[in-house]
């Protein structure tokens, strides 16, 4: 897990750099001369007004913005520096491959790269946005406050984190659509450009999931077993989940509540601290730490409320007694070892990268190779799920939001291989040199 890589340095020699600092002046004297030739070799000219107010606005971000970005020590406040963090730079790299790949592709079929930019910018948006709304309607507990301003500004806030990917995929498929529409171009030769691209950069995006330790899986004894250090995302959730203890907590309706998930312990680890705390299976917790918990989520609540104020041992009860919980002994160094599902998706989206790029010449119409990645992904990616333990059930279904929308891909990709196998064999662009 590397979330922060560096930090672009707050002070140089004391000389801030941020804010009214050296890189405002630098910038203000760089527009100053820039704008002073266009204006003595061209005069006023659209070309001077919009560089003008890119200069502008660029100043405005240097003096106003830049401070609110930096990162302070959490003893002292003092500014540490504007973060670099792994997964950007990760999601920047696979969005810089990807476009750099379809512009390769697109050059051997005649198409300007023009389009192929303004494509990816649509799908950039339109991805991020689908990316986040999935998110937060699976994680909706986490943004709801008591005042609608406040539950705004917790969706927008993207510096949290908080992106599916599935979102992502079909927000980017809505914008292919529109934009194709727009532009009268060949829906499905364009998807067809842009698949093994759109899997390279998923590729690349995975490795700052792993950065980030999101998307992380269930315990694992494997040799490339994986462990993250305090307050990850996998540590927090198996403090949550009663791993940390040794037992594994999970919700059951609970009629006498409305329907609400109950805390029931499902599982108790052999020769664990549960087990030596006598816990045992089908025992509904009801209070930690002296709090009152009827709910799943108050029960994971109280659990890291208690680690995070270095209660040990917690204490608890149950509908069969008191019980005294231990933590695990190393983790209180970092979490247990889990699956890197992170970087299995990483390798499954680059083998299906190789595997798109391979049938394309093999292929004998448009839609065949983006009807391959919606047969093959849904599957991995359902697969992958089993061992992941980041989503919830949802629906009813017993399956994960990722599942379900797995199944429904690829149900999308077998009607678009019977619609596409009854077309005549062709191509809307012929595959071009450009050597």
């Amino acid at each position: 897990m590397l979330p922060t890589l560096f930090h672009i340095p707050a002070f140089i020699s004391g000389v801030p750099l941020f804010g009214w600092g050296v890189l405002a002046l630098a910038w203000a004297a760089w527009s100053a001369f820039h704008l002073g030739t266009l204006a003595f070799r061209h005069g006023w000219t659209p070309e001077l007004r919009s560089a003008l107010v890119t200069c502008v606005v660029v100043q405005l971000v240097l003096i106003y913005v830049t401070p609110q970005l930096l990162d302070r020590d959490p003893a002292t406040g003092r500014p540490l520096g504007i973060a670099i963090r792994g997964y950007g730079v990760m999601l920047l790299l696979g969005i810089v491959s990807g476009v750099g790949l379809t512009l390769y592709r697109a050059r051997r079929r005649g198409v300007e790269d023009g389009v192929v930019l303004s494509l990816a910018l649509w799908v950039f948006v339109a991805g991020r946005i689908g990316a986040r709304a999935f998110y937060v309607v699976e994680y909706w507990d986490h943004f709801r406050r008591d005042d609608l301003r406040e539950t705004i500004v917790s969706v927008l806030n993207l510096t949290q984190g908080g992106l599916v990917v599935f979102g992502g995929l079909l927000g980017a498929v809505a914008a292919l659509a529109a934009f194709c529409a727009l532009h009268r171009l060949p829906p499905l030769a364009v998807a067809d450009l842009v698949a093994p691209g759109m899997t390279l950069g998923l590729a690349l995006g995975r490795v700052g999931c792993f950065f980030n330790g999101c998307c992380f899986g269930d315990l694992c004894a494997l040799p490339w077993a994986v462990e993250f250090p305090p307050q990850s995302p996998p540590y927090v959730r198996q403090i949550e989940q009663g791993r940390a203890f040794g037992f594994l907590l999970i919700g059951v309706p609970d009629e006498t509540h409305g329907g609400l998930l109950a805390p029931l312990v499902a599982s108790v680890e052999a020769g664990s601290p549960a087990e030596r705390a006598g816990l045992q299976p089908n025992e509904r917790f009801q209070a930690i730490e002296g709090r009152a918990v009827t709910t799943l989520d108050e029960a994971r609540a109280a659990l890291s409320a208690a680690v995070a104020a270095g209660r040990s041992p917690i204490e608890a009860v149950t509908d069969r007694g008191r019980r005294t919980l231990e933590r695990l002994p190393q983790f209180a160094l970092h979490s247990r070892a889990v699956h890197p599902t992170q970087i299995y998706s990483a390798i499954d989206a680059l083998l299906t990268t190789l595997l798109l790029l391979s049938f394309g010449p093999l292929s004998r119409r448009d839609g065949e190779t983006f009807a391959l990645l919606l047969t093959v992904h849904p599957v991995s990616r359902f697969l992958l799920e089993i061992i992941r333990i980041d989503e919830p059930a949802m629906f009813g279904t017993g399956l994960s939001i990722s599942q379900n929308i797995s199944v429904v891909l690829l149900a999308c990709g077998a009607a678009l291989w019977l619609y596409v196998e009854r077309r005549r064999p062709g191509f809307a662009w012929p595959q071009v040199s450009t050597s």
